[in-house]
């Protein structure tokens, strides 16, 4: 995967979608329509009566950015780091409850 989209309610925060793509690690491309599910109803709909000849057709004209938010590679790093934190941990702890139960 080289680019993520985010759709719905929580598309609508920067702050959220950057923390996405820092965690990640890949670029947020948010499109200009957030509810997927209604624009792809469109796009279906509009396949077929003919409003367009393909889904390839109705996705290029219908299909927008809006921005893209590029991952902060310090960022991204400690994100990294922590996760490999939370894997020592979460296994010890699973060694740890395995002798106690």
């Amino acid at each position: 995967i080289d680019e993520y989209r985010p759709t719905g309610g929580g598309a609508k925060s920067d702050v959220w979608i950057q923390m996405k793509a820092d965690i990640i690690g890949k670029p947020f491309a948010r499109p200009k329509v957030l509810e997927a599910g209604s624009l792809g109803a469109v796009m279906l709909a509009g396949t077929a009566t003919g409003v367009y000849t393909n889904l390839q057709q109705a996705a290029e004209q219908l299909v927008g950015i809006d921005k893209v938010f590029k991952p902060n590679a310090e960022k991204h790093a400690m994100y990294q780091e922590k996760l490999e934190k939370y894997k020592t941990m979460q296994s010890t702890l699973v060694d740890l409850a395995k002798k106690i139960f």
